[in-house]
């Protein structure tokens, strides 16, 4: 029945109301995960900063969507949507669309940072949907990307990614854009189809290309053992 701010958050019964607010409560460096309840109506953007060498163990911080009937937590609006500087978290799970400007999500300044089981879409008002810029270790696997732009945008100041399963469809420049003299990204089990006619993937030394599928091997990860948190718009 939707939570308060001025829960603790730490079961569905005391859940918090804002991921911002739950987000606030966590100690410096400490692992956590935050469930996140899938309603009708979106939780608005989100500044996901959670930087800082103490993050030291992978996926330090999880981002989680839950839901009892099937749904995804919302992100929606804003430019970004989705405003990740982090190192080793990971949001899960997520349905993120309608940015007004730049990018759905922009993952910047990054350290092993993971998008897991997202639906991207709709960002068609600036350049696309994921902008990975100045970071690194960054996994985007299992997302369902259209309606973008660019649905990945890859700058020459990215050091190494990795995208796996993922659906890149009826995006309207290109699926994955390597821009700039990017480093070329590990493309793993990939399935792309509907966008523009070879540009599937734009490789700056190859040019325009056309994919289908793209093989490889998927890593999978599990939960750490600590006490999660809870919001509940």
């Amino acid at each position: 029945n939707g939570g308060a701010d001025g829960n603790n958050g730490l079961s569905w019964a005391t859940a918090k109301a804002t991921i911002a607010n739950a987000l606030s409560t966590l100690s410096s460096g400490a692992a956590a995960e935050v469930y996140v309840m899938a309603t009708s109506t979106s939780y608005g953007t989100l500044n996901l900063n959670v930087s800082g060498a103490a993050y030291d163990l992978p996926q330090r911080l999880r981002l989680i969507s839950f839901s009892t009937v099937g749904s995804n937590a919302r992100l929606s609006g804003g430019s970004p949507t989705l405003d990740i500087n982090a190192t080793n978290a990971s949001v899960e799970g997520f349905r993120i669309y309608g940015s007004t400007g730049t990018y759905g999500v922009n993952i910047t300044s990054d350290r092993n940072v993971r998008l897991f089981r997202c639906l991207i879409y709709d960002h068609t008002a600036g350049d696309g949907g994921v902008l990975l810029d100045n970071c690194t270790s960054v996994v985007i696997r299992n997302c369902d990307f259209y309606n973008c732009k660019s649905a990945v945008r890859i700058p020459s100041t990215i050091t190494t990614c990795t995208l796996i399963n993922n659906i890149f469809k009826n995006n309207t420049s290109y699926g994955v854009e390597e821009a700039g003299g990017a480093p070329v990204p590990t493309l793993r089990y990939n399935n792309f189809h509907g966008n523009p006619a070879n540009k599937d993937y734009k490789d700056t030394g190859a040019g325009d290309q056309a994919y289908t599928w793209l093989n490889g091997q998927a890593g999978m990860y599990s939960n750490q053992g600590f006490d999660p948190l809870f919001v509940n718009a």
